[in-house]
């Protein structure tokens, strides 16, 4: 039975929080199967198909919800139940024809998370594995589920057996550093260290070298100067660098203003307040003047503070709600 119709959202072969962790992901599997590869073409077809159907009544069903109108929790999931059943069937169907696809059984596992069914999940990634147990697609897919599931320590140990088997894949390094984050105290037991402080330095390790293998993804680089925040005492030199790598591959302007306010705290903290009123100068967009106000007001007195608005409009931004670093305030 479906939990909560927010679930659906959830694991879609997406970018999840759990600090930027990777799900689920097929396409780097090679198998040698022509008539299993063309039938698991039309049925990721389908798929996509009934995921947008399902989103699209989440959304207008939300929408309808917030003037009055929306349909009871029991008929928002009977209606949810009659697009996902006949995926169900399927996805049975083409494992009953192909039960050795292993592409197919990480598909339904991520298919039956997104229906709260956590044990046949965990059950055909556990028959990924078995039917290829050196695989570490499948390895770090089922260590992305014991991260969010548990338990914890098998999640590490299937990140390390996957970067092990794919040391130049950038994905496992960063899910590997997000479950760090997401399970701390499992992580000391683990890693056998003393303290919190320690796994966050481990985790910031994986980070970088996710970095270094994949150069070029904002959200990695993003990902990875938001961890200086947790740091103690905060790296400022390497955190400023990271943010500034960060700012480099921001294309959207919100993406690049959110790591101009980013890099003023930082500034700010160092007490450079030429370099952080450069960068509070680059923040235009009037929705984020509750976050520039009391930065600008760091600001010495006798440095003239920008004049900034009061409107509250403009698109929202992505993640800035990280506590400013010590000496900020």
């Amino acid at each position: 039975m479906i939990g909560t119709a927010i679930k659906l959202h959830s694991i879609r072969f997406v970018l999840l929080w759990v600090a930027g962790m990777c799900f689920f992901t097929l396409t780097v599997i090679a198998q040698s199967n022509p008539p299993a590869e063309t039938s698991f073409k039309e049925l990721l077809e389908k798929d996509g198909v009934a995921q947008r159907q399902i989103d699209y009544l989440i959304r207008s069903n939300d929408a309808f919800t917030r003037q009055g109108a929306g349909l009871s929790a029991g008929l928002l999931n009977t209606k949810l139940r009659q697009l996902m059943d006949p995926m169900v069937e399927a996805y049975e169907e083409f494992l009953v024809k192909y039960p050795k696809f292993v592409k197919g059984h990480l598909a339904y596992a991520s298919f039956m998370l997104e229906l709260d069914q956590q044990k046949p999940a965990e059950k055909h990634l556990q028959r990924a594995i078995q039917l290829e147990p050196s695989n570490p697609v499948a390895l770090n897919n089922l260590a992305n589920y014991f991260g969010q599931y548990g338990p914890a320590a098998e999640a590490f140990a299937n990140y390390e057996r996957a970067i092990e088997l794919r040391p130049n894949e950038a994905t496992y390094y960063r899910n590997y550093a997000s479950a760090m984050l997401v399970n701390r105290a499992a992580a000391r037991d683990y890693l056998k260290v003393k303290t919190e402080q320690q796994v966050f330095r481990r985790a910031l390790d994986l980070f970088k070298k996710a970095v270094t293998l994949s150069p070029e993804d904002f959200l990695l680089a993003s990902t990875l100067a938001q961890s200086y925040y947790r740091v103690q005492p905060v790296p400022y030199s390497e955190a400023k660098q990271a943010w500034k790598n960060a700012l480099r591959l921001a294309s959207a302007p919100a993406e690049q203003q959110g790591v101009r306010l980013h890099l003023a705290r930082l500034h700010i903290a160092t007490k450079d307040y030429e370099d952080a009123r450069r960068y509070l100068n680059g923040v235009t967009d009037e929705s984020l003047d509750s976050i520039r106000k009391p930065l600008l007001a760091k600001l010495p007195l006798k440095m003239t503070p920008l004049p900034f608005s009061t409107s509250t409009r403009g698109p929202r931004l992505f993640n800035l709600s990280t506590a400013p670093p010590p000496g900020s305030k």
